[in-house]
């Protein structure tokens, strides 16, 4: 609220009560709160090269998402869900019931290194209830998250989370706008991992390299 009124009063100064009534408007349409994220990684989620997708998202949603995800991260290639259920039993690859020996097999017959699991509402089941084909109800808009489980420890090896605020849920959230945030949020995520990588990396390795080339030019 205190930063609405600074907003007001800076308005006024700059362009009188038009700029007042332009504020204020906006913040009556949508509300002066911020989203929530949360996201961690692990360095091994920036390894991955063979993924799978795992949700109970509408068509639609999962229309967008899939190819979202897939221009986000191009060095992972995704293996389509029709592909597994040809030889697990869906409901053996929930993150509940996803035991030892499924992860195994699924490395092995797939090279499926983590399974992204995305949601809405908190309950990956609770997305399922959308309509084939619509967009689900505004009540399983409350949040939006992605799990994601290594298929070689069973661990959690990424997640990320999206809340949107309560002015934002009450006005209608943009089912497309969480599932854009929580991807662009774990890219980020993946990139600063890389990054800390390259910083980490001995610089002796370098040297020794670039001795080794002019050792080679010389005896040429």
């Amino acid at each position: 609220m205190i930063r609405f009124l600074v907003m007001l009063v800076s308005a006024h100064r700059r362009g009188g009560l038009a700029g007042v009534w332009l504020i204020a408007i906006s913040f009556a349409l949508f509300g002066c709160s911020t989203t929530q994220t949360e996201v961690s990684a692990r360095s091994r989620f920036a390894e991955y090269e063979r993924v799978a997708i795992l949700s109970h998202l509408s068509r639609v949603d999962e229309g967008y998402f899939l190819p979202k995800y897939m221009q986000a991260f191009p060095n992972q290639t995704v293996v389509e869900r029709r592909d597994l259920i040809e030889v697990f039993r869906e409901q053996d690859l929930e993150p509940d019931r996803l035991d030892p020996e499924t992860r195994a097999n699924l490395l092995q017959i797939f090279g499926v290194e983590g399974i992204l699991y995305p949601s809405f509402g908190g309950d990956a089941k609770n997305s399922s209830n959308a309509e084939e084909g619509t967009e689900a109800k505004s009540g399983n808009d409350s949040q939006f998250s992605i799990k994601i489980i290594d298929t070689s420890t069973g661990e959690i090896s990424a997640a990320v989370l999206i809340v949107p605020s309560n002015s934002w849920v009450s006005k209608g959230a943009s089912r497309r706008k969480m599932m854009g945030d929580a991807i662009e949020s774990l890219e980020n995520k993946q990139n600063a991992i890389i990054a800390k990588s390259l910083r980490s990396r001995p610089t002796h390795s370098i040297s020794a390299t670039s001795r080794r080339r002019s050792s080679i030019e010389d005896n040429q």
